[in-house]
């Protein structure tokens, strides 16, 4: 229905202008493709061996139909008590129910009439009558964090067009780029799909056999991101002004991403057949690891190959219809390619840039802040050489024999840092918690965690600009609403240190790992510090480039060229000035409290937890243990920042260094990638 929707918009048969056409061939299509929901329903369900005929054939045109129109009768009530002119009228409402229950429940019920005759659908494999028991699985496998990492795919596929559309839809504009949401739809279906089969073929190989509502739930899990995307927008781009317009927000907002589950949930489980239980084979994992590792050998190299054969060949063959002059001159590649090729190389790029900013500058660079370095002791024993009673390598005995030293000579050989190199990290970390996934660890405690900062330093903003606490300053709003919001999270942002820092802990989950209210009181300080520093870092080098007035340059960069000699001179002195300084307060401001904080939040790490690489938790003596002090002692800032030595601050600064070497790296492939596909795709017209 949604498809067949898009398609009559994109065909122009649902002129915007014509106000409340989509809306009613909606209501129409959804009337009448009752029957192909009655139909499908029925049938899938008597072949998962479904014995409630009676309760599926009335739930299949009740259920969804019957949300949706609660809801939507509910929040009219709404606008029928503010006597809005935007409420349906009773009559309106009174035809819906009458076309619902006259025209698409009986179509329905004819769908599952026809559908419960046909013969169901055969498994293509024999299914043992007796379940087999099912391992373990994962972390990634299990529903929430498995519906946590599919569903954002989806989500990703569709977020820009989805903030035009909600854009249009609150600002009271036409929507009119069909064109591109049937591009977006399509996507979305595809990416739902693919992503669904992965999963279960990452369940069939954990030997689970219980996908059927893992498929459904899984991709559906995007509309969970829909809403939180809602709630995003709400709180950045609206203003309302009643406890009524923030209802009919929240309302309308939640009735799309239930029927966005619906949506994305359908795409992914109507082509699937009935496995209920494991095939009966000597052993399923064995055969989808054995077809797993075909896959991974031979797919990919031939995919690959067999694209750029295709690519060049269609390259060749438009570079050679342009020099015959068979065409017009114009490129012969479709913008739509253009753009769905540029889109995920650029999605790609962000999460490249994501994940290296993540491990190398998060994890390993938290490491590389707490590591102290160990040494190991050993001791060299000196023998006499002579049998002289009088040599003075010789120790007195009773029975005059040849005896070594009774001190002998200690020596301390320091162990090269585990930090000392990336790779070494890496490999530590996997060493240590047996994951292939330990350079992401924590990944979950830093979305959420930034998450609610985001809601947080945008209510604290919102506050300041609408009471003009700062006047019409944004600058000086911002950055207090952000020390605010991080100094309130002092206890989250600490977690996740402990998380990154800390050996597994199997006993405990994550949220169960937060500091006690007295550790609180001791981080505050710290983390205020490092949040004025970041702030510092961020304002002070824009407030020089608003200083010197280089905005009005990037604004108008065409008069550049009408500059003398020396105002290009002066612009460009003002601009290295700004990067000297903005690098001078990230180097001697921002990195050092970090550096304190860190530490400062390592040493309250409760003493049961280890640390997964070496580390001194009294400071050089300066913290004394809780048995001592009867709580959670803290080092200090100043002690924490002079206990980091200077090998430890080359190491950090030689760390930072490759990061933005390898972000430059990335960086640099993925443009070349980006003009590689468009002159692949277009010829030798890259612009048009």
């Amino acid at each position: 229905m949604t498809g067949s929707t898009i398609v009559f918009a994109l065909l122009g048969f649902l002129s915007p202008s014509n106000r409340g056409s989509l809306g009613t061939v909606m209501i129409l299509l959804y009337t009448i493709f009752g029957f192909i929901g009655g139909y499908v329903s029925a049938r899938v369900y008597k072949s998962f061996g479904g014995e409630a005929w009676k309760r599926n054939i009335i739930t299949t045109p009740i259920l969804v139909p019957g949300i949706v129109f609660a809801t939507f009768f509910l929040l009219n009530l709404f606008l029928w008590a503010k006597q809005s002119s935007g409420a349906v009228p009773f009559s309106t409402m009174l035809v819906i129910l009458g076309v619902w229950f006259v025209i698409s429940v009986p179509l329905s019920f004819g769908g599952s009439w026809v559908g419960f005759r046909h013969v169901p659908i055969q498994p293509p494999v024999r299914v043992n009558q007796i379940p087999r028991q099912i391992p373990p699985s994962t972390t990634y496998l299990r529903p929430i964090p498995s519906m946590l990492l599919v569903g954002i795919l989806p989500f990703g596929a569709v977020f820009v067009e989805l903030y035009f559309i909600m854009d249009n839809m609150w600002s009271s504009k036409v929507y009119y780029m069909f064109g591109f949401l049937f591009l977006t739809y399509t996507i979305m279906v595809i990416t739902c799909g693919a992503v669904t089969v992965l999963l279960v073929y990452f369940l069939l190989c954990s030997e689970n056999y219980h996908w059927q509502w893992r498929s459904f739930a899984t991709a559906g899990a995007s509309a969970g991101y829909v809403f939180a995307n809602a709630l995003i927008y709400w709180i950045s781009k609206l203003s309302l002004g009643s406890i009524t317009s923030g209802v009919l927000y929240l309302g309308y907002s939640l009735l799309i991403s239930f029927l966005f589950f619906i949506l994305t949930a359908v795409q992914t489980s109507e082509s699937k057949t009935q496995h209920d239980n494991l095939p009966d084979r000597p052993s399923i994992g064995w055969a989808v690891r054995e077809e797993a590792q075909t896959f991974q050998e031979y797919s990919p190299h031939h995919l690959v190959k067999r694209g750029m054969e295709v690519t060049h060949e269609r390259y060749r063959a438009g570079v050679t219809v342009a020099h015959q002059g068979q065409d017009d001159g114009k490129p012969f590649g479709h913008p739509y390619a253009i753009a769905t090729a540029l889109t995920v190389t650029v999605v790609a790029w962000l999460l490249a840039m994501s994940a290296i900013q993540y491990v190398y500058g998060g994890v390993v660079a938290t490491l590389t802040m707490i590591e102290t370095p160990t040494a190991t002791a050993y001791t060299v024993a000196r023998v006499a050489e002579s049998d002289d009673p009088d040599d003075p390598l010789l120790a007195a005995a009773e029975n005059d024999e040849k005896r070594p030293l009774k001190e002998p000579d200690l020596f301390l050989q320091k162990k090269t840092p585990i930090t000392s190199k990336i790779r070494t990290t890496i490999r530590h970390l996997k060493a240590e918690t047996g994951s292939s996934w330990a350079p992401f660890r924590g990944l979950h405690v830093a979305v959420m965690y930034h998450f609610t900062l985001h809601l947080v330093f945008n209510l604290f903003a919102r506050l300041f600009m609408a009471f003009y606490i700062f006047g019409y300053n944004a600058y000086a709003a911002q950055a207090v609403a952000a020390v605010l919001a991080t100094t309130l999270l002092c206890r989250f942002k600490m977690l996740w240190t402990h998380v990154v820092i800390s050996a597994p802990h199997p006993e405990k989950r994550w949220y169960q790992r937060f500091a006690s209210l007295e550790a609180r009181k001791k981080i505050v300080l710290p983390t205020m510090a490092w949040a004025v520093a970041e702030q510092v870092a961020i304002y002070f080098p824009a407030y020089l480039f608003d200083f010197f007035g280089l905005d009005g340059y990037v604004r108008n960069p065409q008069n550049w060229h009408e500059f003398s000699a020396m105002q290009r001179n002066s612009v460009l002195l003002a601009l290295a000035t700004v990067v000297l300084v903005g690098f001078l307060t990230t180097v001697l401001v921002a990195v050092p409290a970090t550096v304190t904080l860190k530490r400062v939040q390592a040493s309250l790490l409760a003493e049961e937890e280890e640390t997964v690489v070496p580390f001194d938790r009294t400071f050089g003596g300066r913290v004394l243990p809780e048995v001592v002090s009867g709580g959670p002692s803290a080092v200090g800032m100043l002690d924490a920042w002079r206990t980091f030595d200077w090998s430890a601050r080359f190491r950090l600064v030689k760390l930072y260094a490759k990061i933005v070497a390898i972000q430059v790296a990335a960086s640099t492939a993925f443009v070349l990638t980006a003009v590689a596909e468009v002159r692949l795709i277009n010829g030798d017209y890259i612009l048009y």
